[in-house]
């Protein structure tokens, strides 16, 4: 089912949300924000107006599912006495947050009804939509999640410019994914983005939303397949992003470039368009600078990187992943691959 999605220059009033949700004005919205979010914008006079309203603080700790028992005890003491019927989630925050609030709605009173507006750029271009909520067991992300989308989505324009400039970086490696996977008016947008300021995001945002849309369509419940395209950059990624401790799009943009090089080492892709997509993350979010300051920060070890592989939701058993080879701009492949691969290519490509 496709979800509402809106495109606002500022944040929508209590009212707003419930005629567009057609609800009666007596539901309570309970807001789940971002702390981070007081002073910026009109944010904290906006949500003074809801008398149900949790904060929290972003980042993956949010998401550890030892502390989730803890939240739902105060959560409950905020609305537990409101009706199922009368009670409406209204996620606020990046993709932690979403995460965070997504799951809580999904599982509290057997589901209640959750809105997203997402504050991060890539919120807005990847996790607030698609129905994932997820998370973190024993250090790994998403292990534990459900599908439960969003009744409505709100993309507001004043508090995306609040972002900073490592956010609209971090948001650039999700939104080239998606532009590769696509092809097309998106990957030529994506291409000719003058800079990342919020004026040029915006104009391609809801390309990026669309495009998203369509493969999660086809596949809402990942049991065909279709949908592990957006896993793409994905897979060595989340190593990354767990051993460095990196942010989620700097470590995806690091994954993209890795699936390009090993599928034109295949292959798979023609030198050419390896080094034009290659190229593309380079200018934009300079990357072998980061790979140089990684490689001298820690050595990453084989048996951490196996157990980290292993540890894949895409693993497919006999110690195989599902892993996104790109072939040209608009089509990549699913195919699977030895974990033993995977970590022989990473040294190859120099992460000793």
């Amino acid at each position: 089912m496709s979800v509402p999605v809106h495109y606002l220059n500022q944040l929508p009033s209590s009212g707003w949300l419930k005629r567009q949700l057609g609800l009666p004005a007596q539901t309570s919205l309970l807001i789940i924000f971002d702390r981070c979010l007081k002073g910026k914008g009109s944010f904290t006079s906006w949500v003074k107006q809801f008398p149900h309203r949790y904060g929290v603080a972003a980042g993956e700790k949010l998401k550890a599912v030892e502390h989730f028992s803890q939240h739902v005890l105060r959560l409950n003491k905020v609305v537990g006495e409101l009706p199922t019927s009368q009670l409406v989630v209204v996620a606020v925050g990046g993709g932690s947050v979403g995460d965070f609030a997504g799951f809580f709605a999904s599982v509290y009173k057997r589901g209640v009804t959750l809105v997203h507006v997402p504050s991060t750029w890539l919120a807005a271009i990847d996790s607030a939509h698609g129905g994932k909520t997820g998370l973190n067991l024993g250090g790994i992300k998403n292990q534990i999640g459900t599908f439960h989308s969003g009744s409505l989505i709100v993309v507001c324009r004043e508090l995306l410019a609040t972002q900073d400039r490592a956010h609209h970086r971090a948001a650039f490696a999700e939104l080239f994914k998606v532009a590769l996977l696509s092809g097309g008016t998106l990957y030529r947008a994506t291409c000719q983005l003058v800079d990342l300021s919020t004026d040029s995001l915006w104009k391609v945002l809801p390309l990026a939303v669309t495009a998203k849309n369509k493969i999660v369509a086809r596949d809402p419940l990942e049991k065909r397949g279709d949908r592990q395209l957006l896993n793409l950059g994905h897979t060595v990624g989340h190593v990354l992003e767990a051993f460095y401790q990196l942010p989620h799009g700097q470590a995806v943009a690091l994954g993209l470039k890795f699936a390009v090089e090993w599928s034109r080492s295949l292959g798979k892709v023609s030198q050419r368009a390896s080094e034009q997509i290659q190229a593309e993350l380079e200018v934009r979010l300079d990357l072998s600078q980061v790979e140089k300051q990684l490689h001298r920060r820690k050595r990453l070890p084989t048996i951490t990187l196996t157990r980290l592989l292993l540890r894949d939701k895409k693993l497919s058993g006999a110690g195989q992943v599902v892993f996104v080879f790109p072939e040209k701009v608009g089509r990549v492949r699913r195919q699977r691959v030895a974990v033993a691969a995977i970590v022989r290519e990473m040294r190859r490509q120099g992460w000793k």
